[in-house]
C-alpha cells in the first residue's frame, strides 16, 4: 500500500512540475530502472516493465492511455506471427471474400458468355503469412517496411449450373446437372507481400503496397460426387495492389491483381480482386 501511494505521489509531483517545464526529466522509482517517471512539456510517463501509462493535456480525448514501450529493435524478423513487434502490420491469418473483375469475353461464342459468374457470398479468400519481416525507416517509428512470405488460397464458387474445363484451346464452359452442391476454381499461390507502412499515432495505421504470387496449384472441383480437374491455364506470376487500414491488431485489407488471371488467349480476360479482415490470435 505504501508503494502504491508513493507511486501514485510521484505521478501526481512529476506531471505538476512538467506544466511549469518543457525540460525532459526523468525520476527512477527502483533500482533496476524498470520503473521510472519521465516528464516533457504539459504530459507525465510512467514506465513499469515494457508500458507506458500517460497522463497530460496535449489531447483531451486521451488523457490517459496504456501504450507498448518504445524500446522495440528497429528490425525483426518473425515466425508464424509470434514475437512480432508492434508496427508488424500482415497477421498470420487474412480472411475475406474473392471475386474477378473486368471480365472480356471478346474470343468467347455469345451463347458461352457469363460462364465465370461467382456467387460472391461463397467466394472465399484466405492468406497465410508464414515470415514476416519489419523494419523502421525513419528515427520517429512512423514510416516503416514490411515483407511478407506465405500462402494465399482463392475459392471462386460458380454462381450457375458448370464447372470450366480447357478445350480447342481455352477454358470453356462445361454444363453440370443441377444435382451438384457445389461447383468452384481454386486457385493456391505463394504469396509475397511489399508494403510501405505510416503508423499514424497510438496504434492506427494505414499500409500500401504490392504482391507478388507465384501460381503453384490450380483446380477446379465438383461435388457430389467429387471430382476435380486440375488443367486450368492459370497466369503463373502476378503482381497487384494491396491496401491496409487497421488499428492494433485488426485491420482491413483490398487486394487487386494488375495482370489477367488466366494465361494469354486461354481464358477469359480477368483481374482478381479480395477483400477481408486481418486479425491476430
Amino acid at each position: 500500500m505504501k508503494h502504491i501511494f508513493l507511486t501514485l505521489f510521484s505521478v501526481a509531483t512529476v506531471a505538476s512540475a512538467s506544466a511549469q517545464q518543457t525540460d525532459n526529466s526523468k525520476i527512477y522509482l527502483n533500482e533496476q530502472q524498470q520503473t521510472s517517471l519521465s516528464a516533457s512539456g504539459h504530459t507525465a510517463t510512467l514506465s513499469v516493465g515494457g508500458l507506458e501509462l500517460i497522463f497530460g493535456e496535449q489531447d483531451p480525448a486521451l488523457t490517459l492511455g496504456v501504450y507498448p514501450h518504445n524500446n522495440e529493435s528497429n528490425t525483426k524478423i518473425s515466425f508464424a506471427g509470434f514475437n512480432g513487434v508492434s508496427y508488424n502490420h500482415l497477421s498470420l491469418m487474412e480472411f475475406g471474400f474473392c471475386q474477378i473483375v473486368g471480365t472480356d469475353y471478346g474470343a468467347y461464342a455469345a451463347e458461352d458468355r457469363g460462364f465465370m459468374d461467382l456467387n460472391n457470398g461463397k467466394s472465399i479468400h484466405v492468406a497465410f503469412n508464414f515470415v514476416t519481416f519489419n523494419t523502421l525507416l525513419t528515427k520517429s517509428r512512423t514510416l516503416g517496411l514490411s515483407i511478407g512470405l506465405g500462402l494465399s488460397v482463392e475459392n471462386y464458387v460458380f454462381s450457375n449450373d458448370l464447372t470450366i474445363k480447357y478445350a480447342d484451346g481455352m477454358m470453356r464452359p462445361e454444363p453440370i446437372d443441377a444435382s451438384y452442391k457445389k461447383s468452384k476454381l481454386v486457385a493456391t499461390y505463394l504469396h509475397v507481400p511489399v508494403l510501405l507502412d505510416w503508423n499514424i499515432r497510438r496504434g492506427l495505421f494505414l499500409t500500401a503496397g504490392l504482391n507478388f504470387d507465384l501460381n503453384i496449384g490450380g483446380h477446379t472441383k465438383i461435388k457430389f460426387p467429387k471430382e476435380k480437374y486440375r488443367n486450368c491455364h492459370l497466369n503463373p506470376f502476378n503482381v497487384g495492389a494491396t491496401v491496409r487500414l487497421g488499428f492494433q491488431r485488426l485491420y482491413v485489407y483490398g487486394n487487386y491483381s494488375f495482370m489477367e488471371m488466366f494465361k494469354q488467349d486461354q481464358g477469359p480476360k480477368a483481374h482478381r480482386m479480395s477483400v477481408g479482415l486481418g486479425l491476430w490470435f
